[in-house]
C-alpha cells in the first residue's frame, strides 16, 4: 500500500473543509482535479478526482470528464480502458461519427457484441 504523504494530506483536508461545493483544486497532472461535490444534507464532505481530456498544451477540453470517488472505481475504470478491444471500438466509432453526431443518448441501452 502507497504512503500518502502527510503535506497532501493537510492539503486535501483544508480544501475539503473550506472550499464550496464543486469547487475544483488544481493538481500537476494536466487534466486532472480535485472536486468538492455537493453532498446530501446530512453526509460528512468528500472529495473525487475529475479527469478531462486535455490538448497539446495541457489545457483541458470539451465537456468530457470523468469523476472518481475511489481507489477501485480507479482500477475498475483502468481495466475497462485498457481492455484490448477497446480501441477498435472507439475506431469504428470515430468512423461513424461526425461533428454533428457526437451527442449522448441515454434512452439506448442495446449492448453491442463483437
Amino acid at each position: 500500500m502507497m504512503t500518502v504523504p502527510a503535506s497532501l494530506l493537510a492539503q486535501l483536508k483544508e480544501f475539503m473543509e473550506t472550499s464550496t461545493d464543486w469547487a475544483e483544486l488544481e493538481t500537476p497532472i494536466p487534466g486532472v482535479f480535485i472536486v468538492k461535490p455537493k453532498g446530501k444534507k446530512d453526509d460528512p464532505p468528500s472529495l473525487m478526482l475529475e479527469i478531462r481530456p486535455t490538448n497539446q498544451d495541457g489545457v483541458p477540453t470539451g465537456r468530457s470528464k470523468i469523476f472518481i470517488r475511489n481507489k477501485d472505481t480507479l482500477t475498475r475504470l483502468q481495466e475497462s480502458i485498457t481492455h484490448d478491444k477497446i480501441l477498435t471500438l472507439i475506431e469504428a466509432i470515430d468512423s461513424l461519427n461526425t461533428p454533428a453526431t457526437h451527442k449522448d443518448n441515454a434512452s439506448n441501452k442495446k449492448i453491442l457484441s463483437f
